[in-house]
């Protein structure tokens, strides 16, 4: 009996040994990462790129919807530790959110994530949404080239609600949560000038 504890001693030994080996055998080094570039080309399609206090949007009928600014946020740059045996890949992040609501009760949200791999590739998305309701673009190669001819095969050259004309606008059909009471349900949004109307309980509402 005694050879066989020996034996199962110098296993358990060995395990301890290569198991010690794999982790300290991934080197944990530091990244610095990037904050969320203010320049990137996708703000062009934020909704509210002027950052103004507060904005109107007006139906046929004269009734006014007034958005407020409450939040506005990009991402610094950070160190991330990896490499390791907890976080072998030595990923970075970065982002960027605007919000604008409505009496506490409805929140429009822009945001938008840039990931960049290892391998140095560069992916960036952008999320519109009215409270828990939303539309994503995703998987977006990071270089303004890629990012306008996606945008552009969204855009609408002429779109006509209500006897109202948008030319080149993004028209945002948002994908409705249960849990959101809102009543809005699509979104109209150009190129450079962000959130110009969008439709609340069947009416068109248009930025005064």
């Amino acid at each position: 009996m005694r050879p066989l504890i020996v034996i199962m001693k110098k296993k358990k030994k060995l395990i301890c040994f290569l198991a010690c080996l794999i982790l300290f055998s991934c080197e944990v080094e530091e990244v610095e990462c990037k904050g969320f570039d203010k320049n990137n080309a996708i703000l062009s399609y934020a909704m509210f790129p002027d950052e103004k206090e507060f904005y109107e949007f007006v139906n046929n009928q004269g009734d006014t919807i007034k958005l407020s600014f409450f939040d506005r946020y990009y991402s610094e740059n950070y160190i991330e530790r990896c490499g390791g045996y907890g976080d072998p890949t030595c990923d970075c992040f970065s982002n960027f959110e605007e919000l604008y609501k409505v009496n506490d009760s409805i929140f429009f949200r822009t945001q938008v994530r840039m990931s960049s791999l290892e391998d140095e590739t560069e992916f960036i998305e952008l999320d519109y949404s009215v409270n828990a309701s939303r539309y994503s673009e995703n998987q977006i190669i990071n270089s303004p080239e890629n990012i306008l001819e996606r945008f552009s095969q969204i855009t609408k050259e002429e779109l006509i609600i209500d006897n109202h004309e948008f030319n080149n606008v993004l028209l945002v059909v948002l994908n409705k949560h249960i849990n959101d009471k809102s009543l809005i349900e699509e979104l109209i949004i150009e190129k450079d000038k962000g959130l110009v109307g969008f439709i609340n309980n069947n009416e068109l509402y248009v930025k005064n």
